[in-house]
This record gives C-alpha cells, sequence and structure tokens, in this order.
C-alpha cells in the first residue's frame, strides 16, 4: 500500500493525525569554506572598543582611493561636458541657419505659386476673349513658353537657394564639430 493509500485510509478510519511528518535535511555542501578575507574579519570584530584602529585605517583608505576615483570621473565628465555644450552651441547655429535658409525658399515658393495663379487667370481671361482659333492657338503657346522660361529660371533660382542653404548650415557645422574635437583633445590631456 502506498503512503497516500495509506493516509486516505487512517483517514476513512478516524486514525489519521494533523502531525506534518519532518522533512529530510539537505545535505551540506562538500565544498571548503574559503578563508575569510581580512577585512570581513575587521568588520566581524564585536569586542568592546569597535571599530578598532584597523577597521579605521580600512575605512579612511577606502574612502582616499574612492574620493581620487570620483575626482578622476569628475575631470573626465568635464571634458565630455564641455565637448557636449560646444557641440550644441555648434548645432543651435546651424539649426538657425537652416530655419532661415528654409524660411527663403518657402517665401520664394508662395512667391512663384501666385505668380502662377496669377498667370493661369490671365490666360484665362485672353482666352475668354480671343476671337478665333487661331488666336486662341497663339495665346495658348505663348503662355506655355513663358511658362517653361520662368520655369527654368526658378529651378535656377531654387538650386541657388538650395547651394546658399547647404553651405550656411555644413561648412560651419563641419569646421565647428573640427574645433569642437581638437579642443576635446586639448582638454583631455
Amino acid at each position: 500500500m502506498s503512503a497516500e493509500t495509506s493516509h486516505v485510509a487512517d483517514i476513512a478510519s478516524g486514525t489519521a493525525t494533523n502531525e506534518k511528518k519532518p522533512t529530510p535535511k539537505r545535505p551540506e555542501p562538500a565544498v571548503a569554506r574559503k578563508a575569510i578575507p581580512r577585512s570581513a574579519e575587521m568588520l566581524q570584530d564585536t569586542q568592546p572598543g569597535w571599530p578598532n584602529a584597523d577597521v579605521m585605517k580600512f575605512f579612511e583608505d577606502s574612502r582616499e582611493r574612492l574620493r581620487e576615483a570620483f575626482e578622476q570621473a569628475n575631470g573626465r565628465f568635464d571634458h565630455v561636458r564641455h565637448a557636449a555644450r560646444d557641440t550644441s552651441e555648434v548645432l543651435q547655429d546651424c539649426h538657425s541657419a537652416t530655419i532661415s535658409g528654409l524660411k527663403e525658399i518657402s517665401e520664394h515658393t508662395l512667391e512663384h505659386v501666385q505668380a502662377d495663379v496669377d498667370r493661369l487667370f490671365d490666360l484665362g481671361r485672353s482666352l475668354t476673349e480671343a476671337k478665333s482659333l487661331p488666336e486662341v492657338l497663339q495665346i495658348q503657346g505663348e503662355y506655355v513658353r513663358e511658362a517653361f522660361e520662368q520655369n527654368l529660371a526658378r529651378t535656377k533660382t531654387f538650386g541657388e537657394l538650395a547651394t546658399t542653404l547647404f553651405k550656411s548650415t555644413f561648412e560651419p557645422f563641419q569646421s565647428g564639430m573640427v574645433n569642437v574635437i581638437s579642443q576635446a583633445k586639448k582638454r583631455a590631456r
């Protein structure tokens, strides 16, 4: 009979108890204990007069090493902080130039759209006033020729604006970043 079956039979007969059987203890691992480091021995000292001189010396040495490490890290962080600040200034300058250039391109675009709308209405009025088919064809031909010439001029203008925008943002960015990197190298020395 299994343990479960036996327990069920005990419950049915009224002879079961609520006592828990003790669980067997797990065997201790057979690993040799390492020697306790000197600092841990000092911290385990619970004798009167604790912390003793050894603990105080350990504390002072640790505090001094930590202070030195913090100063070194802070010095290194200063280089990074200055480089980040310089980079931010370069990006702000480039951003201002970009916004200015994009504003100029937008203004030119709006001027050209308005001129196109005005020309289109003028074309419509001229076509409705035409008296013959040859006159309509002539008006239409002139409109197409003028539109083509104006689009060529606009393409040139927008190309010049885009070049100016690129130069006004990329060149300061490039020279600014070269300066930031050289300053960072100098600070790191």
